[in-house]
């Protein structure tokens, strides 16, 4: 029943499935109990991709490391994606290609500098939950 169009976000809960929309109303999600916390990210910021656009860079806590790394190596090839939410709203939903185990990972995609740098403030605010997108997708009507 979720519309994206005026539809008050679902809460972020610990613990519990919520159904949120992308932040500029595109898409639907069904999100995942949370796995890594915000409070796990020590440092995140915009950068210049090698391939002329931008991308995210983030660091993670050594135990956010460990947590992401388990994430990533479950999700790796599946096609599922990582939600990086805010208040209930999706503000990147990225697809993990390979497991990533290093402590520090890149977001890269169709990123502008204001983008990129939007999305660095989101993961740096602290308050972050970043959610498995466990059931589906779907295009907002």
């Amino acid at each position: 029943m979720l519309d994206c169009k005026g539809t008050p976000p679902g809460e972020d809960q610990a613990g519990a499935q919520i159904a949120a929309c992308q932040s500029d109303g595109s898409q639907k999600f069904v999100l995942d109990a949370t796995v890594v916390s915000g409070t796990s990210v020590t440092a995140a910021s915009a950068a210049s991709a090698s391939s002329g656009g931008w991308q995210v860079n983030v660091t993670f806590s050594s135990q956010g490391a460990a947590q992401f790394g388990q994430l990533t190596t479950r999700l790796a090839g599946t096609g599922q994606a990582v939600a990086i939410t805010l208040d209930g709203v999706v503000y990147s939903a990225p697809s993990i290609q390979e497991p990533i185990t290093g402590g520090a990972m890149e977001i890269s995609g169709q990123f502008t500098q204001s983008t990129a740098q939007s999305l660095a403030a989101v993961l740096q605010s602290g308050a972050l939950a970043v959610e498995l997108v466990a059931t589906e997708i779907g295009t907002a009507s």
